[in-house]
């Protein structure tokens, strides 16, 4: 499905700008007085649905625990943030729907990169014994199986 689904997101409406490689490396945190973040290195910038970048940054960067605790509430906002700022005809659902599909992207971005980047398939641990485990509970927390069954056949 990983064809069908990048096609989808990135050429279906609503379109919104993505980062695409949003990771702790790209975040520049600033504590003065009150917390602001910024990201870094927008070279990979593209118009995709909403979804990719969440996505991966929250099952990627929080333990399975915590992503379940705070996941729906992280959306939530997510969700109101589009609409604020002009996403018209997108409903939270399918907004739910493109999360959990995008994440068939992160994972197969993540195995490719590990499977052909000599860096890490040498010392794969922080990337594939961590990161991609917490991918593989997400799609099955989310039944993107079935989900992926629904939209693409």
């Amino acid at each position: 499905y990983l064809h069908a689904v990048s096609v989808s997101m990135y050429s279906d409406r609503p379109r919104t700008l993505i980062h695409n490689d949003v990771h702790g490396d790209n975040l520049l945190v600033a504590e003065n007085g009150e917390r602001s973040l910024a990201i870094l290195d927008w070279q990979l910038t593209t118009p995709a649905r909403p979804g990719p970048d969440l996505a991966g940054f929250l099952v990627g960067h929080l333990e399975t625990t915590e992503r379940r605790r705070h996941e729906n509430r992280l959306l939530e906002m997510y969700y109101s943030v589009l609409i604020q700022h002009g996403i018209t005809g997108y409903s939270f659902e399918q907004c739910w729907d493109d999360y959990r599909t995008a994440l068939v992207m992160t994972a197969g971005r993540l195995a490719t990169a590990v499977g052909f980047h000599p860096g890490l398939t040498a010392t794969p641990d922080g990337d594939w014994n961590v990161v991609f485990p917490r991918y593989a509970q997400a799609l099955a927390d989310f039944g993107v199986g079935e989900l992926l069954r629904q939209r693409y056949g």
